[in-house]
């Protein structure tokens, strides 16, 4: 349960996500990870991972249209408004597959995935 993550915890999840800085780390895997590592059940791990993206996200939102303001015109309004709802749809109903799923499966099976793909990424560039 979210309510009983301490502060010990959160810190080193915060410490967790600074791996992901590296090219292809998966920041919301390094939350899991670290969540795991520290105690959490992975559906707590989870349920973190989703809200720690929150302020992230805002921010980048408030970046972007900050830096684009002046290309928007006022017909823009509707289009903007209607990205944001189905986002948002879009976004809890995977978000309540996901914790779904993993109250009952792993998640090794998308580190394998990730091996598997960097492996052939690898041997593409190297062929």
């Amino acid at each position: 349960k979210l309510d009983s993550i301490n502060y010990k915890q959160a810190f080193g999840i915060g410490l967790a996500q600074v791996v992901s800085i590296w090219p292809g780390v998966s920041r919301a895997a390094s939350t899991i990870i670290g969540g795991s590592f520290l105690g959490l059940n992975r559906k707590t791990a989870v349920e973190y991972s989703f809200f720690a993206a929150v302020p992230i996200m805002v921010g980048a939102t408030a970046l972007d249209l900050y830096k684009n303001f002046s290309i928007f015109e006022a017909s823009d309004a509707g289009w903007f408004i209607l990205g944001m709802v189905v986002s948002y749809v879009t976004a809890l109903l995977a978000i309540k597959f996901l914790i779904r799923y993993v109250e009952k499966h792993s998640l090794a099976i998308f580190g394998y995935y990730r091996l598997i793909l960097a492996a052939l990424v690898a041997i593409f560039l190297i062929f």
